[in-house]
């Protein structure tokens, strides 16, 4: 999928933002466009109108953010899915914060992991700029969970697995994910609800 957004990318007519003198990546483009995957093709379109809410609308405006960072729509859909307020939520490779900050916006208690410590700091500077004291903690996904995350009843497990380069240590990612859900399973069995985010299929990983 990686090879099919670059070529996207590639087909569309305008110079990357980046690239332009005084300019850096912005959540914020003038044209946001859409791609929609079926059984043999896909669609691309431009979205005319978005759903968002006031809260997930500002967390475009946060300071710290990635190119691989999850999408406030699809992080706030995964928390509705799974979680009540008063529920406490646990995101096992948070990256920026995303998940951790719209489950904030509904009232779920959140912990989030991740193994990249520069990540944890830009997810507490994302919290923190919106007003939020959310904890998050440097934690690789696959080892024992320290006792932060033991101590607590967890309602829910939601994470958008990494992928393609945003894996921060390399390796088989394949393998690294297996390793992880498995480590789920054997550490929240109290957990009722899990929602997993990924670019690839993963039923083969949660069989």
């Amino acid at each position: 999928r990686l090879s099919i957004a670059a070529g996207l990318g590639s087909a569309i007519q305008c110079p990357p933002l980046f690239q332009q003198e005084g300019h850096t990546m912005s959540d914020t483009p003038s044209c946001l466009l859409c791609v929609v995957e079926t059984s043999d093709q896909y669609y691309l379109g431009v979205v005319t109108h978005s759903c968002l809410d006031n809260g997930l609308q500002d967390y475009r405006q946060r300071p710290f953010t990635f190119n691989a960072a999850l999408d406030p729509d699809v992080a706030a859909v995964a928390v509705n899915l799974c979680c009540r307020p008063g529920d406490t939520l646990v995101d096992p490779c948070c990256g920026s914060g995303t998940i951790v900050f719209a489950a904030a916006e509904r009232g779920v208690k959140a912990i989030g992991f991740d193994i990249n410590p520069l990540m944890v700091e830009g997810a507490m500077k994302n919290l923190a700029h919106f007003g939020y004291s959310g904890r998050v903690e440097v934690h690789d996904a696959r080892a024992e969970w320290p006792a932060s995350a033991r101590n607590f009843s967890v309602d829910a497990v939601v994470c958008n697995l990494p992928f393609g380069k945003a894996l921060h240590f390399g390796g088989d990612l394949d393998k690294y994910n297996a390793e992880v859900l498995q480590n789920i399973r054997d550490s929240f069995p109290q957990a009722r609800r899990f929602c997993f985010v990924s670019g690839d299929a993963i039923d083969d990983l949660l069989a």
